[in-house]
């Protein structure tokens, strides 16, 4: 409205009429006392702003927090007296939720997506492997000690709260990532007497039904993420009486999740990877390990003994616990009962929350995690969480892991790694990594404490173009040269031939351009037709040794791109699962960008569901329409979210946050069945009673002044014009009319914000016969 009446005034001030100097004066001077009112618009409420990797390192020791919160959980006695005769029938395979929301952290779709499918992956994996005494009833976190900041020290209300902690504003996890509130127990304020709260400060949270863990996903970018290779860290930050994890975070930096970096097999490792930090695998919560049994009354533990040993000699710290012991006892073919595996060393703390890469490189748990091909998941690894006395665990899924495999209780010692050996280099000639999948470059870095190994370069897997059944290319050393060169063999290096292998005899045959196939006797040198050299051949077992990958047991159900299948049974129609709800959207031009990922996150702020689990059927934006079902939950925790959807809507507390404005919900309806786009039009304009909540203006004293405003400027521009007007025409009637003048009038547009005119704006020409106002 402010730019009408500057463009009025200013307008009137350049018209080139006589006598009207005054007049002129006057506006400018109510142009300025008025553009303080009129610098907003009073009709209007102002808009709020809404706030590959080949390799990953890991940061865990460096961002988990020293102590983590503990909640007492509820364990039911074993239901049968089988279950208490075998562990393992009252052990159930763990119930991981995974939990993304970006109320705090704004993430992209593209992100949300690749971080929920990178995790659903890594938790079907863990589902396969780890059994865990399960949790009763919804998982609910206690509020920590300090929330409060006076408790009652005796009395009918002893220990409850009676002062709140001014500068506690929630439970904080991992980079002050805040648990929602719908995951933990409320606070109230109490007084010395009285059965009843007399102030609640946080309701109850509903908690997550039928889990065991949740671990909370985000995409931030960190002072963690600059540099030194980090991908992704994690972190836990709750725990069960017990001391097993029960709540974490994982955050990924989130130029990792972009297209020219992000590679679907390697992240889901690193998830994996930080998901067992989050589990057990941590230095914080090695001496928190339990064992643990089943009794009448449930479950019993008491702390382990003796986890960490100092081998002060070669200043090494193992972890030594029974099952890793025997693990590691089996794996380098070593009877030293004392032998456990050893941690990374790290200056001035001592060890860290990985595996020693010397002696374990390429493990998942080592403090690198390289490509897929590269990275097993052992059974030494596995043996830490048998050992934590929290899971049983499944060993049909370990994988063959091969580094230093069968070579003795002094495998990897600093003082003898530099001789070369089949794991060990020392020079810096190119080689085969020690798998010859890849040619490699012997090289060291800084957790190898001076030893140096092959690294990989490139792959040599590709399958050869004649398709033929385990044609594949691996690494060999040779000094072939063709004998059309006259040339002389030199120095042998890594090149990438192509194989295939016979499994009933144990050899395998490679082929060299051209060439027929040649046998290559494992452990031997073969030579091959039309060249001068030799080729050197690996063993059997590492060029036809099993592929399996833990990426192959994958649930893919679990992945976003799986449809969605609607089976209508009787049973069906009894539990309504199809839910509409309805926002104001009437008459607001809005955007289909990021409808879906905004909608999502609104649902996820009032009930603990994973993203991945609310399926979209369609969305009408222009009536503020979104059909969904959820997928992938059990009965219970579908009729529980959908209670606590409808009461949110009913109270008007479900609030869609979407470019910058916000919408309230107003209808909630369910169905047993989904509806067709057609049908769901009808139903919501003939059935629906609700309508939306009308916008109250909001009327204050600046408004009407502004009005005021507006109205005395245009009363005062007719009195303008209407006194210039006559009095030209009382000039007129006076005298002769003058020759017609040329003007050329220039109006220029500006808002003008609470600025007063300079006083030089116009100028007047005093030499002229007739007043001539000049512009500058």
């Amino acid at each position: 409205m402010r730019y009408v009446v500057v463009v009025l005034i200013r307008q009137t001030a350049m018209l080139q009429w006589p006598g009207c100097r005054v007049y002129h004066y006057l506006a400018i001077v109510y142009l300025t006392l008025l553009g303080p009112i009129c610098s907003s618009d009073p009709l209007r409420p102002e808009k709020r702003s809404l706030g590959a990797p080949p390799i990953n390192q890991c940061a865990v020791d460096d961002v988990q927090i020293t102590s983590a919160g503990v909640t007492v959980l509820k364990y039911n006695p074993p239901s049968s007296r089988s279950e208490r005769a075998s562990e393992n029938e009252a052990y159930k395979p763990i119930r991981v939720k995974p939990f993304v929301c970006t109320t705090e952290i704004p993430m992209q779709a593209k992100e949300i997506e690749r971080v929920e499918s990178i995790a659903e992956s890594a938790i079907s994996i863990v589902r396969r492997m780890l059994k865990v005494y399960p949790v009763e009833g919804a998982l609910v976190f206690s509020r920590a000690p300090g929330a409060c900041s006076q408790v009652y020290l005796s009395g009918v209300n002893q220990n409850k709260c009676a002062v709140k902690n001014l500068a506690y504003k929630g439970e904080e996890c991992l980079d002050g990532y805040l648990i929602p509130d719908n995951h933990l127990e409320g606070l109230s304020l109490w007084a010395e007497t009285g059965l009843d709260p007399i102030e609640e400060i946080f309701p109850d949270g509903e908690g997550c039904p039928q889990t065991d863990l949740i671990v909370y996903l985000k995409a931030e970018h960190t002072s963690y993420c600059d540099g030194n290779g980090i991908v992704a860290y994690a972190a836990h930050c709750k725990l069960d009486q017990f001391n097993r994890p029960i709540a974490g975070v994982i955050n990924f930096c989130p130029e990792y999740l972009e297209d020219n970096l992000f590679d679907e097999k390697n992240m889901t490792l690193v998830a994996l990877h930080e998901l067992f930090h989050i589990l057990g695998f941590s230095k914080s919560l090695f001496d928190k390990f339990q064992e643990c049994s089943v009794c009448a009354e449930g479950l019993r533990c008491e702390d382990r003994r003796n986890v960490i040993l100092v081998d002060e000699s070669v200043d090494q710290a193992r972890l030594h616990t029974p099952a890793v012991s025997l693990a590691a006892q089996n794996h380098w073919n070593c009877s030293d009962v004392n032998l456990g595996v050893p941690l990374e060393n790290r200056a001035k703390v001592g060890f860290s929350s990985h595996w020693e890469s010397r002696l374990m490189l390429g493990s998942l748990m080592a403090p690198v995690v390289s490509d897929p091909h590269l990275t097993f998941l052992d059974e030494m690894t596995l043996s830490v969480f048998e050992d934590s006395g929290w899971y049983k665990v499944n060993y049909e899924y370990a994988e063959d892991f091969l580094w230093g495999k069968d070579q003795g209780c002094q495998f990897g010692d600093k003082r003898t790694c530099q001789d070369s050996s089949e794991f060990f280099c020392n020079s810096s000639w190119s080689g085969c990594h020690y798998l010859h999948g890849d040619t490699a470059t012997c090289t060291t870095d800084e957790y190898l404490d001076g030893c140096s190994v092959f690294k990989p370069e490139m792959s040599c897997q590709a399958t050869n173009s004649s398709g033929d059944v385990n044609n594949v290319s691996k690494c060999f050393l040779s000094n072939l040269l063709p004998e059309s060169d006259n040339f002389e063999p030199c120095d042998l290096t890594s090149h990438c031939y192509i194989t295939r292998c016979n499994y009933n005899f144990s050899q395998y045959e490679i082929r060299v351009g051209s060439s027929d196939w040649v046998v290559c006797p494992s452990g031997n040198i073969t030579l091959i037709p039309g060249f001068n050299g030799e080729v050197h051949c690996p063993p059997f077992d590492l060029i036809c040794r099993n592929q399996f990958s833990i990426l192959d047991i994958i649930d893919q159900s679990t992945f976003l791109s799986t449809p969605i299948q609607y089976e209508i049974t009787t049973h069906s129609t009894e539990i309504p699962t199809f839910i509409v709800i309805q926002f104001n959207f009437l008459d607001v031009s809005i955007s289909h960008l990021g409808a879906r990922e905004a909608f999502i996150s609104s649902l996820c702020h009032l009930i603990p569901v994973s993203r991945s689990s609310v399926d979209i059927i369609f969305i009408y934006l222009d009536q503020g329409i979104f059909h969904f079902t959820f997928r992938n939950l059990t009965l219970e925790e579908i009729i529980a979210y959908t209670k606590t959807l409808q009461s949110a809507v009913q109270n008007q507390q479900l609030i869609l946050h979407f470019q910058n404005q916000s919408f309230t919900a107003y209808v909630f309806n369910t169905y047993s069945e989904p509806l067709t786009f057609t049908t769901l039009l009808h139903t919501t304009t003939t059935t629906g009673s609700s309508s939306p909540p009308q916008e109250v203006l909001d009327v204050t004293v600046t408004h009407i002044m502004a009005v005021f405003g507006i109205l005395m400027a245009l009363f005062v521009f007719l009195i303008i014009l209407l006194a210039c007007v006559l009095k030209m025409v009382k000039q007129q009637a006076m005298v002769a009319p003058s020759p017609p003048l040329d003007i050329e009038v220039g109006i220029h547009y500006r808002i003008r914000h609470n600025t007063v005119e300079p006083q030089n704006t116009y100028q007047v020409n005093q030499n002229a016969k007739d007043p001539v106002t000049t512009c500058i």
